[in-house]
Parts: structure tokens; sequence; C-alpha cells
């Protein structure tokens, strides 16, 4: 292991947690097994392995057939990074406008996949449901159209207006994206549709689209490393902040999955 890689490690701050959790275990007496048991719950949850395992469990095959020519490719909301748009919005001493620029988070993936697919004629069209995200600041209160700002991107790298279609009134969730498309589909007659989401993400959402009537083929973004090659790095068993963020992701799935089992709409 390289020296650069050693740092890393010991620059950590879960380490550290680590080792005074362990050390002041050892102080214990009465306890001490009970909260032996409480670290290694700590240790499993913070380590990278952990999200990564439940995914590779998780995720669902892609069906997508690059035979076809795609009525349309649905990509779901959520890749605009909404909060830095809000926060320049109502920040009076920013020097720039946000909405001159394109910020996206860490599910932009699903943007670039959807404007490949019609660039190269592998479907006629995108359709990304409304989504407006409002914020006060002081008695002001500013909105962002996330929907208008994957178009402007979107046609910004080739997509013709008429090929971005935005459908249905303001989502909130992925439920609100499947009904609200549901409704569009009503007026049009389209066999072949193209679904793209995250991974980790394309379980619930292909769920909730199903359940209502809609018959869509997957492609995943957002891959992770092959299982086998994440178990043979020793990295992704060392606690860090992006393990801990992975478990939140995935625990933040099934839970979700399961509430909207729970109520019916999968």
């Amino acid at each position: 292991m390289e020296l650069q890689a050693i740092v890393k490690i010991f620059t950590n701050p879960l380490i550290f947690v680590f080792g005074l959790l362990i050390w002041f275990s050892t102080k214990l007496i009465e306890k001490r097994y009970e909260f032996l048991w409480i670290i290694f719950v700590f240790y499993i949850l913070s380590i990278p392995i952990t999200g990564n395992s439940f995914q590779t469990i998780w995720k669902m095959n892609n069906t997508y057939d690059s035979s076809k020519v795609y009525d349309g490719v649905v990509v779901l909301a959520g890749a605009v990074d909404t909060h830095w748009y809000l926060n320049n919005l109502g920040n009076d001493k920013s020097i720039y406008n946000s909405k001159n620029y394109f910020r996206f988070n860490s599910a932009d993936e699903r943007i670039y996949a959807g404007i490949y697919f019609l660039r190269s004629n592998k479907a006629e069209k995108i359709f990304h449901s409304r989504h407006i995200v409002s914020k006060k600041f002081g008695s002001t209160v500013y909105s962002v159209d996330a929907s208008e700002i994957v178009k402007d991107f979107a046609v910004k790298n080739g997509i013709s207006d008429e090929r971005f279609i935005i459908y249905g009134d303001n989502v909130k969730r992925t439920l609100d994206e499947a009904v609200e498309f549901k409704k569009f589909l009503q007026n049009y007659d389209m066999q072949n549709i193209l679904l793209v989401t995250s991974e980790l993400h394309m379980r619930r959402a292909y769920k909730l689209f199903n359940a209502q009537g809609i018959i869509l083929d997957r492609y995943s973004v957002e891959l992770r490393d092959n299982f086998l090659t994440k178990t043979l790095n020793i990295k992704n068993f060392i606690p860090n902040q992006g393990g801990i963020k992975m478990t939140k992701n995935v625990l933040y799935e099934l839970f979700g999955y399961i509430g909207y089992w729970l109520k019916g709409n999968l």
C-alpha cells in the first residue's frame, strides 16, 4: 500500500472514533460485551462493503434492448442540485445568478444517459416530470424549476426543444412521477418506453411505475464496481464517511420500498 493511501486512512476521523470506542470498552467490566456489540454494529454500518453488498443483491438486471428505437426515455427527477440554486438566489451578496449555470448532484448520470439515447437514435423523446422546489429567505420565496434546468441542459447538448417533454403537475416523489406519467400516457399511444435511474433506485422506481400499469424496459446508471473487486480491496473494510453515506442510501431505499409496499403502492 502506498504512503499516500496509508496517510488517508489515518486522517479518517472514524478511525480515531473507533480507536477511542475500543479503548473505552477495555475500561468497562460489566457492560464490556454489550459495548463491543455496539462497536461491531457501528463498524458494519460504516464500511463501504456493506452498502455495496446490499446493492449487489438489490439491483435489477437491465432489460434495455439495443435493437429497439424507444418511443421515449423516462429520466427521473432528482439530479439537479436545487439547494445550490435556491441558496444562491437567496444570497443577495452573490456576484452571479445561479440560473445562468448548470449544477447537478451525484444522480446526474441519468441525465447524460437520456441525452445519449436520443443522440444515438435509440429513442425519440425524453420524458421528465415537472419538479419545482421552493425555499423562503426572509419574506421572499424563491423557486427553482429543476425540470426546466434539465431541459435547457439537454437542448444545449443537441436535443431539440420538442423532443424534451415535461409532463405532469409538480411532483414530490417517485410515486408522483409514476402517477403523473400514467395520466400523460392516456393521450398517447406508446408501446416502447425506457426507464432510466440509478441502480440502487431502480427496483423501487420500476415497481411503482409497473403498479400503475406502465410497462417499461430498464436501464440503470450509477453502477457499483464488481462485488468481487470490492471484496478484494481492503479499503472497503475500513470505516469512512462514504461507507456511512452508502449505508444511509441503501436503508433509505429499503425502508422506502417497504413503506410503499405496506401502503399498497407496489
